[in-house]
């Protein structure tokens, strides 16, 4: 027997198959993009290009991630703050280690993924 849970995440996509369903999904469409114009209309999202190639967009926080934001201010910084610290050995070379994490962050938009 399925969860009372599982079974209302199964019927979430017919809700968008119904007539009013096109509707809804264009009204949450034409509301993101409002909100995106008006994010990007505080910031200036060319300073946060590492090249003219790099595309860069603001987008709002999900409620997950708002909630873990909120957490972590309430919980002044205990709460998913997750630091990991090690020693590194005497014979590594420090220039290429930063050269190395410089380019994996200049290769990965997701490791240039900030919130402000």
């Amino acid at each position: 027997m399925k969860s009372a849970c599982l079974a209302e995440l199964e019927s979430l996509p017919t809700l968008f198959q119904d007539a009013g369903g096109a509707h809804l999904e264009l009204e949450a469409r034409n509301l993101f993009q409002k909100e995106c114009c008006i994010l990007e209309s505080h910031f200036d999202v060319a300073t946060c290009r590492f090249s003219d190639c790099d595309e860069a967009r603001i987008l709002p926080t999900t409620a997950l991630q708002a909630g873990i934001l909120s957490q972590t201010v309430i919980s002044s910084g205990l709460l998913y703050n997750h630091v990991f610290m090690f020693k590194l050995s005497s014979s590594v070379d420090h220039t290429r280690l930063r050269q190395a994490c410089e380019s994996i962050v200049t290769s990965f938009d997701i490791f240039r993924t900030t919130f402000h």
